[in-house]
């Protein structure tokens, strides 16, 4: 289980969750495919996409944020 994420998690709030993140920035919602899903570091995104390392860092921060908020209750 990745860093960040409860065993009791809802699966179907991740889904509405990432669905949403998707809806509100599809830049974002692909940094987590290749993040979380795809398991690539940073350097291996910015390579593949052509940013800078610290970008993409950045970036999964914000992505991580974002789905957190997402993931809290209503």
């Amino acid at each position: 289980m990745s860093a960040g994420l409860r065993p009791d998690l809802d699966i179907e709030r991740v889904n509405s969750s990432l669905e949403s993140l998707a809806a509100l920035d599809p830049a974002l919602m692909r940094l987590v495919e290749l993040r979380f899903f795809s398991e690539l570091s940073a350097l291996e995104i910015a390579d593949l996409t052509g940013s800078s390392e610290r970008t993409v860092q950045r970036e999964w921060t914000k992505a991580r944020a974002l789905l957190l908020t997402l993931l809290e209750p209503a």
